[in-house]
């Protein structure tokens, strides 16, 4: 049987973005078990598309959230994606992130 997830690797990305203001390409990619060049894709698609927003400090980027766009899915593009990020991230918040449980 093939493995499979609830959340797409664009969700398990924002999601810690939304915990984790500073992380790297580098930690995303450890934390949600992809290259970091994938990481890299899935920030600019995000970027591009307003979702996410990266500010340079220094040698690390600053990330931060659209929550007003909804979500990307016909199903539930009346909800915004920051109910989802609210929910996913409700009790993990300022928890040291480790590999993918999520």
């Amino acid at each position: 049987m093939s493995k499979w997830a609830f959340l797409t690797k664009h969700a398990l990305v924002i999601s810690i973005i939304d915990r984790e203001k500073r992380i790297t390409t580098r930690e995303l990619g450890t934390i949600v078990g992809i290259h970091e060049r994938a990481v890299q894709r899935i920030v600019a698609e995000l970027c591009a598309d307003g979702y996410i927003m990266k500010t340079r400090q220094g040698k690390n980027n600053l990330y931060s959230i659209n929550a007003e766009l909804p979500l990307r899915t016909s199903v539930y593009s009346e909800i915004p994606i920051g109910n989802l990020l609210r929910a996913l991230n409700r009790k993990r918040r300022k928890r040291k992130l480790s590999s993918p449980e999520i």
